[in-house]
């Protein structure tokens, strides 16, 4: 299983901003404790759209996922804009199938480690992003809290909130995509049968043939000196 982990924006492209405070910074801290989180624990490949600051078109993320035939591509961001809280995206029309099911058991898992420490669950939602329309495989976008609420930004710059929220999120990936925990072997696959069972057959092999009783049971003994179960039987070979 190969997931491709985005840190959104990057580079030239800082994303929503509050002071100094950029959300390529956060996308790229959470993403990268994920990405951790995902390898210590649980047996599977992670890749990245980018792990440092670095601008990354849209396109070319998607590309980088499609390429590389990664399982899954999730999408990480930071909202803006006078409000606060958790959401996530999936494409249109992509709700009934996989895409949707590994959303709603991710979000389960994040909206409810959030819930705890008082974040408001914003819901479940569907967006035409670049990054989920292009990617071929499944897709999630999750828009993590507002860089401009003070509350929210108060858990995005905590290291000890980052650590936390990728447990949550991989635990939820764990679930989603059934991933086994590191170190779990796998059960060797049950091998076919080479036949159908039926009716045990023995089958006997004749050494000997002696008109003489005396001649055939030396043989015999000899035999059983070997360690042979041999036996005499009389036959007869009137009409031969």
């Amino acid at each position: 299983m190969l997931v491709c982990l985005d840190p959104g924006h990057g580079g030239s492209d800082p994303g929503a901003t509050y002071g100094t405070l950029y959300e390529k910074t956060l996308t790229l801290a959470l993403v990268l404790a994920l990405g951790r989180r995902l390898v210590d624990t649980y047996s599977v490949d992670v890749m990245y759209t980018r792990q440092d600051d670095r601008f990354v078109g849209l396109s070319e993320r998607a590309r980088i996922a499609n390429d590389a035939r990664a399982n899954f591509f999730l999408s990480i961001h930071i909202n803006a804009g006078g409000g606060e809280g958790y959401e996530d995206y999936i494409y249109p029309g992509t709700e009934k199938g996989a895409t949707g099911r590994i959303r709603d058991v991710l979000h389960d898992y994040i909206a409810h480690f959030l819930q705890k420490l008082g974040v408001a669950d914003r819901g479940k939602k569907e967006a035409d992003f670049a990054v989920l329309r292009e990617t071929v495989m499944d897709a999630v976008l999750l828009e993590v809290l507002f860089i401009d609420s003070a509350k929210d930004r108060a858990l995005l710059v905590s290291p000890e909130f980052q650590d936390q929220f990728a447990a949550a999120a991989a635990a939820g990936l764990a679930d989603a995509l059934q991933l086994p925990l590191r170190g779990t072997p796998t059960p060797a696959p049950t091998p076919a049968p080479t036949s159908s069972p039926g009716p045990e057959v023995l089958y006997r092999v004749q050494v000997g043939a002696f008109h003489d009783r005396q001649r055939a049971d030396a043989l015999a003994a000899e035999l059983r000196q070997k360690g042979y179960p041999a036996i005499v039987l009389p036959e007869s070979v009137a009409g031969h």
